[in-house]
């Protein structure tokens, strides 16, 4: 068998170790995807030195997810929840729920990374010797469960065994410093948004979360869903920007049109506090506690260093978000769509300032993520039955109400395909061609979905089409890897029969399409399936046991080139599909229900949380 060289994380003493013993192993792999790790690969030979990603392991990413969310993050956390770190956080803010986003961040800035390596690792060692270079720090034992463990089966060199040690040591004093020092910076941070003498707050009874990059006009599902002329007009609700107002890419000059609009907005980066609450909260509770718990974290052996990161991310997002109370009276803030650990904190400072919080979701969670594990919101809107099922783990920490709305933004679908709409762009080929959808979805070097796996999805979708001269295609990405990225460019060049769409919202295009095929997790399938259109998924991931779609009829999900290009002939030539009740059963089971009442649905539980706050 080879024997291979796996650094969990590169530092410069394994880069020296390798390139003095290279010639002990047959090549070298590397967990961690950074700029840095590229550059630092050019050392070696192209053929020793390479990276693994979840792409080359199939059901890797998913096994990981589920070992890091089901096991680790307790294990770790149950561990280490007398850190006085920890414990640090809950005087600050008492309420229990904040042990939610302690785990959420203890698992995103520490666990997860490590989880995904070990992963790479055991499914490496089947088929090779695996000599591990670790990562200092915390002992795989406390977050990987037994029966995994079983399974990973790898070496370790003895001078990585002594240096561990050495640098353990030497880590452990390093971040405990850190954290003392990570004060100064916080408290200057508040301090250089300046300083006001305590003023009436503005009352809002809706605040909004809000991306950095503001209002997307061009993703009606984002905002617009939600916006009307009475109590939801944008200029009565308080959108709350996530860090500050920014420049989208291929947008519009944000700060400019929200001020043209009167339409109000908190950047929480930059909002400024009241010389009260820096006295009290930012000196007293925050500076002087946490220099005790920094004491304290020096002379206990079991207080161990990782714990300061996640410790001081959650502290800060509680005074952040305490601010933002100070400054607005908020009866019921609006979260949505990605759920981090400072939506659990938004949630017990709202509990504090006598607020409510509620929560929706979009994308079609086809597979079984467990990405949103410690969700907390006092009502959380869901589609159907499946994703209530799906998501039960993370409601068992919260008291989170789980409601079915509906896909929230479908009920523009609903209208536009009862009016018969057609957008001009597409007048003259609506008739003339049978027209399929294409959607992608986001793609990151360190998910289960890859710029690789996209790129290979839309050439072999538009290679299948490419032979049917009566069918004209739009190509809707979720990004805008057509115009950034060259080979996603040459894919469709010199093809009059198609044109990518970044500009159009998809709820336009859903009522004019004869068929939607898919990458593997994408909302777009579940919406066109509700408006009664055809779909074809293709899971370029090749996880078999992880598409719920699968189960109703094998023809809706496609694992290779040939079985997509036999079901999309299926459809365009034969007309064949599933049959209408197991497409019935999907719609309510997966998207609940398609009347165009689904806002309505969302605005009046929104509207009860707002009445309990008068």
């Amino acid at each position: 068998m080879k024997r291979i060289l796996f650094f969990e994380r590169l530092s410069v003493f394994w880069i020296i170790y390798a390139l003095c013993f290279s010639r002990k192993y047959d090549g070298a792999v590397c967990a961690e995807v950074t700029p840095l790790a590229a550059k630092i690969r050019e050392l070696f030979p192209s053929d020793f030195c390479q990276n693994l990603n979840f792409s080359d392991f199939e059901e890797s990413y998913f096994e990981a997810e589920e070992e890091g969310y089901n096991y680790g993050v307790d294990a770790l956390y149950e561990k280490y929840a007398e850190n006085s770190y920890f414990k640090f956080i809950f005087k600050l803010n008492a309420d229990p729920l904040l042990e939610c986003a302690i785990k959420k961040e203890l698992f995103n800035r520490y666990l997860w990374k490590r989880i995904r390596a070990f992963t790479l690792l055991k499914y490496l060692a089947k088929d090779c010797t695996v000599f591990l270079i670790p990562k200092e720090g915390e002992d795989p034992s406390s977050f990987l469960s037994p029966e995994f463990l079983a399974e990973c089966h790898f070496h370790v060199p003895q001078i990585s065994t002594d240096f561990y040690r050495i640098i353990s040591v030497i880590s452990r004093y390093f971040w405990h410093l850190c954290f003392v020092f990570a004060i100064i910076p916080v408290g200057m941070l508040f301090l250089r948004n300046g300083l006001m003498k305590q003023k009436k707050q503005s009352h809002f009874q809706f605040a909004l979360d809000t991306y950095n990059t503001g209002i997307n006009r061009q993703k009606g599902y984002h905002e617009f869903f939600l916006y009307d002329q009475d109590q939801f007009h944008p200029s009565r609700i308080l959108h709350v920007v996530r860090n500050r107002l920014e420049d989208s890419k291929h947008g519009h000059q944000t700060r400019a049109f929200f001020k043209r609009y009167g339409i109000h907005y908190a950047e929480i980066n930059r909002l400024p506090v009241s010389l009260n609450f820096f006295i009290r909260r930012i000196i007293g509770d925050f500076g002087i506690n946490g220099f005790i718990s920094f004491i304290k974290g020096i002379f206990n052996r079991n207080n161990r260093a990782f714990c300061v990161i996640p410790a001081l991310a959650v502290a800060r997002t509680i005074l952040l978000t305490e601010v933002l109370y100070e400054t607005f009276k908020i009866d019921v803030y609006i979260a949505r769509d990605e759920y981090a650990p400072n939506h659990v904190v938004r949630t017990a400072v709202a509990h504090k300032y006598d607020g409510s919080t509620i929560g929706f979701s979009h994308g079609d969670c086809s597979i079984r993520a467990r990405s949103w594990n410690y969700i907390c919101v006092d009502k959380f809107l869901l589609w159907g039955d499946f994703y209530k099922n799906l998501l039960q783990k993370s409601f068992m920490y919260t008291p989170t109400e789980i409601i079915g709305a509906g896909i929230y933004g479908l009920d523009k679908t609903y209208q536009w395909a009862l009016e018969e709409k057609i957008p001009v762009r597409y007048q003259k080929i609506v008739g003339k061609y049978k027209i399929v959808l294409v959607c992608g979805s986001s793609f990151y070097p360190e998910e289960y979905i890859t710029q690789e796996l996209t790129l290979l999805f839309y050439k072999d979708a538009i290679n299948l089409l490419s032979s049917y001269t009566d069918v004209f295609v739009i190509i809707k990405p979720k990004g805008s890897e057509f115009q950034d990225i060259p080979e996603f460019q040459h894919l469709i060049d010199e093809n009059a029969r198609i044109i990518v769409d970044n500009d159009s919202w998809t709820y336009r295009l859903i009522p004019i399409v004869d068929l939607v095929i898919c990458i593997n997790a994408t909302s777009v399938g579940i919406e066109a399936l509700m408006a009664e259109k055809k779909v074809l998924y293709y899971d370029v991931t090749e996880n078999h046991d992880y598409h719920p779609y699968v189960r109703y009829d094998e023809r809706l999900v496609s694992y290779d080139k040939e079985t997509l290009g036999k079901n999309i002939e299926l459809v365009l030539d034969r007309g064949l599909y599933v049959e209408k009740d197991v497409i019935d059963l999907i719609c309510r089971t997966h998207g609940y229900q398609f009347d165009g009442c689904v806002t309505e649905r969302f605005k009046k539980e929104c509207c009860a949380l707002a009445e309990k706050c008068k």
